[in-house]
């Protein structure tokens, strides 16, 4: 792992491969089938594949998503609610939205 946990690891995969991502996909930090089958979805769009823990949205995704908000088209979360909340499915969209940056 190169980052402090597997968030910020994803959103260092993602500022070095993805500098105007228009498509951003989100799954839990928690299991991977979400995000392994969600990154080929993702990728096909041109975005990265970041994770998130299930109910809250670490700043250095917070400030990766704030960063990037003027060029995100497409947001796709992968997962229901019980592995991505709606609370993070909130902040998510307002973030990607430029609403709360």
């Amino acid at each position: 792992m190169v980052g402090a946990d597997r968030v910020a690891t994803s959103v260092l995969v993602a500022g070095q491969f993805f500098t105007d991502p228009t498509a951003v996909g989100i799954a839990t930090s928690e299991r991977f089938p979400d995000a392994l089958t969600g990154g080929v979805h993702v990728a096909a769009r041109g975005g990265p594949m970041l994770l998130a823990p299930p109910t809250t949205v670490p700043t250095v995704l917070r400030d990766y998503l704030c960063a990037h908000e003027d060029v995100i088209d497409e947001t796709f979360l992968y997962g229901g609610p019980l592995v991505i909340s709606e609370v993070v499915r909130e902040v998510v969209v307002s973030l990607t939205s430029g609403a709360a940056c």
